[in-house]
């Protein structure tokens, strides 16, 4: 079963699961707001008529805010089970543990919405927010950053001896002794006058 498949057709769900699975994952019970955000980072520096503009735009890791609600009576059945509760222990309450476990784990999430399933993301902030409005319900905000990963290839090369004289090895010519005899005239005018007299 794909994590998509658990929201089943409810927008306003999220969920979030670590990569290991005997991690487990919280089902949000409702998303307040979500923020999903696609940068493109631009050159400054004047773009050559004719160039590929490509060269000179990158575009950012992905990046996802949820501002989310876990309450204890869940509005489905699978988001009760998905938390496993105790019995001295609440919905709200372990997802809280298992939210602030994902973020402490230096670990990459899955992050499932409506929009789009996010992998490969890591917790940049987790904020809770509590008042008497929300009672023993848990609203959150979570901010998320896509971590991308390069791929490296190992190449063989084979080295050829160098030709020119620059890399030769330098050779030891030995200490030289200096030179005595008498000392050199002075270069400038003002020494030569002194001298004539």
């Amino acid at each position: 079963m794909a994590l998509r498949d658990l929201l089943g057709s409810d927008p306003q769900r999220v969920l979030i699961a670590r990569k290991a699975p005997e991690s487990g994952f919280v089902m949000v019970d409702v998303s307040l707001s979500e923020d999903h955000v696609r940068e493109a980072e631009l050159t400054d520096s004047p773009v050559e008529t004719g160039s590929d503009v490509t060269d000179h735009r990158r575009i950012r890791p992905a990046q996802l805010s949820i501002r989310g609600l876990v309450t204890d009576t869940p509005a489905s059945m699978l988001a009760s089970i998905a938390a496993g509760p105790t019995p001295f222990s609440s919905l709200s309450k372990d997802a809280y543990e298992k939210l602030r476990a994902q973020f402490e784990a230096h670990e990459l999430v899955t992050v499932v919405t409506s929009l789009r399933v996010y992998d490969n993301m890591a917790w940049t902030s987790f904020r809770v927010h509590k008042s008497p409005e929300t009672g023993k319900a848990l609203e959150f905000d979570a901010a998320l950053r896509e971590v991308r990963f390069a791929v490296t290839a190992t190449v063989p090369f084979r080295a050829e001896r160098p030709t020119s004289d620059m890399a030769a090895p330098k050779t030891n010519l030995g200490t030289k002794a200096g030179i005595s005899g008498p000392p050199e005239p002075p270069s400038s005018i003002a020494g030569k006058t002194l001298l004539m007299r």
